[in-house]
């Protein structure tokens, strides 16, 4: 099966990246004005600003997708906000796009989440709308840590198909040789980027600060350039100077571009670096998700037994 995706939640693209000689995108939807400049500069498939719950039954039908990709906001679930699941407006588009499938269901349905999105109520709600018509699915919790990429983002993920497949995780993947920093980071960085030691001094206690032959860095979040704390690694370069991530190395770091596609991925120049970071922060692990899709696609052809049992890696 050739997948067809209409990628919903689209961000700046990082399911579209990691469809690139998989599948194509039919098209994509999100609200965010400056997601969609990085996207356009990047892809050329239709992009709409527009809100899901807008989309009618009949724009999306008439696009004739096998797949639909769907990363829904986070906040409802995560451990650090209010985790009002289903009472949370931000489920709204969600919660539309499950009432399209149960009237008119696609062949495939992916949807990637924080941890935390398996034990709520509109996991519960998608799981009913799958059932009743008649998905197969596996569930998966997945760090790109555990394929060598220095980076946490534990994620989950559901890939669902109204064919029977059988789902083969193992080999692992690795795709970092050495597991560390070095290969992912800028060779020239801009001196904004740098911490004043005063900030140092201040915060230290609660910087995650990583060298290069380190093989691990935290989460980079929305909050990163914004927030100090709990919302991303700090570099100590070989002088002992303490400094920010740059966009570019945390889209490496996320598979967007500069390990295993050739392809560049453009950063508009007239974004600032912290609407930068809040997009990417949004986004997603580029090397999990293509891995998945790949791995989906050949499960779809090959067709055998179905699997309805939730695998942690």
């Amino acid at each position: 099966m050739q997948l067809q995706v209409i990628e919903f939640f689209a961000g700046i693209g990082g399911v579209a990246r990691a469809l690139e000689g998989i599948g194509d995108i039919v098209s994509a939807y999100d609200i965010n004005e400056n997601a969609a400049l990085v996207y356009r500069s990047n892809f050329d498939h239709p992009y709409s600003i527009q809100s899901i719950e807008s989309l009618s039954a009949d724009d999306l039908t008439s696009l004739n997708a096998n797949t639909w990709w769907l990363s829904a906001p986070c906040q409802p679930f995560t451990r650090r906000g209010l985790q009002r699941d289903e009472r949370d407006r931000r489920t709204a588009a969600l919660r539309s796009l499950l009432q399209v499938i149960d009237q008119f269901p696609p062949t495939n349905v992916c949807l990637e989440n924080v941890v935390g999105f398996e034990k709520s109520n509109m996991r519960s709600e998608l799981v009913e709308v799958l059932t009743r018509n008649k998905f197969h699915w596996v569930e998966l919790q997945i760090c790109p840590t555990s394929w060598g990429i220095p980076n946490q983002r534990p994620r989950y993920y559901m890939l669902a198909s109204q064919r029977k497949f059988q789902w083969v995780m193992e080999p692992s993947p690795q795709f970092a040789t050495s597991n560390q920093l070095a290969p992912f980071l800028d060779t020239q960085v801009d001196n904004e980027l740098g911490l004043a030691p005063d900030v140092v001094k201040k915060y230290i206690a609660g910087l995650n600060v990583v060298e290069q032959q380190s093989n691990v860095t935290n989460c980079f979040t929305s909050g990163y350039g914004k927030s100090m704390t709990k919302s991303g690694s700090y570099l100590c370069e070989p002088d002992g100077s303490i400094r920010r991530f740059s966009p570019m190395e945390v889209s490496k770091l996320l598979g967007f571009w500069g390990i295993h596609l050739d392809k560049e991925f453009v950063l508009p120049t007239n974004l600032t670096m912290r609407q930068q970071w809040k997009l990417l922060g949004n986004s997603v692990s580029v090397f999990v998700v293509r891995e998945l899709l790949s791995r989906f696609a050949s499960a779809l052809n090959v067709g055998c037994g179905a699997t309805h049992d939730v695998s942690r890696r």
